[in-house]
């Protein structure tokens, strides 16, 4: 048996003796699941009424302009929620993030691959769809960017992607992921559903009640998460790895906020 199936068996044992001994149930993984598309929709909502209260036109769009920097609130919330349920469980965030020094170069050769992968499913299936609905390539995207003043896009550059990091695959494929899979013996189960609450959150980045725009955003990132949840249950010791993958290309993306914003007149 080698070293990654004994630490993948370990801390899926310990999960096991946490159900057992009812400190983990159904509740608190599919809250999790659905917590951060709420999160997005509230925070953005909170700006809309902002906007609204000091006479802004057209609240709503002008809130979805700012979800770069909304969801810095909705990560850390993410996070605050994850900490206290792990703390309830007798858990440990980094139990989930540890890096094992002794597999780690068989782990980086490993997420190289993924990263290759991954980039593909990240960037390809938006294209196309957008393509499918719309005839353009870039019609999707112009209508997710849009620049605001530049301090809130330098805000935006550092704490979006490192609040992005910490909290989101943490919570769908660190805490969700596995649990859900315990309780319903279901891994294949487990994977669907943390993945579909992974692309689904992206229709509230940012919320438009537009159905074309609505169904880009929730198909677009459905084969990257599905990917990552699949490498994730077959490796769990890879989530730190992949926090920091992540954060990059969610840095790509801020810098692009950021571009766009400063380029403005």
């Amino acid at each position: 048996m080698t070293i990654a199936t004994d630490t993948r068996t370990a801390s899926l044992a310990i999960l096991r003796e946490r159900i057992s001994a009812g400190r983990i149930g159904w509740g608190a993984p599919l809250v999790m699941v659905a917590i951060r598309t709420l999160l997005f929709l509230a925070w953005q909502g909170g700006a809309a009424a902002l906007f609204a209260m000091t006479g802004v036109p057209h609240p709503l769009a002008a809130s979805a302009a700012w979800w770069p920097v909304t969801i810095v609130g909705a990560n850390l919330m993410t996070l605050a929620v994850l900490l206290r349920l792990l703390h309830r469980e007798g858990g440990r965030y980094r139990e989930m993030i540890r890096i094992d020094r002794r597999t780690s170069g068989r782990d980086l050769l490993a997420v190289l691959g993924v990263t290759l992968f991954a980039g593909l499913a990240a960037t390809m299936p938006g294209t196309l769809v957008s393509m499918a609905l719309w005839g353009d390539p870039m019609t999707g995207s112009e209508m997710v960017f849009r620049p605001v003043p530049l301090w809130a896009a330098a805000f935006a550059l550092v704490a979006f992607p490192v609040t992005i990091a910490l909290s989101e695959l943490p919570t769908y494929f660190g805490y969700a992921m596995p649990r859900l899979a315990l309780l319903s013996g279901r891994w294949w189960l487990a994977i669907l559903i943390t993945a579909g609450g992974l692309a689904v959150q992206h229709c509230a980045l940012p919320f438009l009640p537009d159905w074309r725009f609505l169904l880009w955003r929730g198909l677009m990132y459905l084969p990257f998460a599905l990917l990552l949840a699949g490498v994730l249950a077959w490796r769990p010791r890879l989530l730190p790895y992949l926090m920091v993958i992540h954060g990059l290309l969610d840095f790509a993306a801020a810098w692009l906020f950021f571009s766009l914003s400063a380029a403005a007149p």
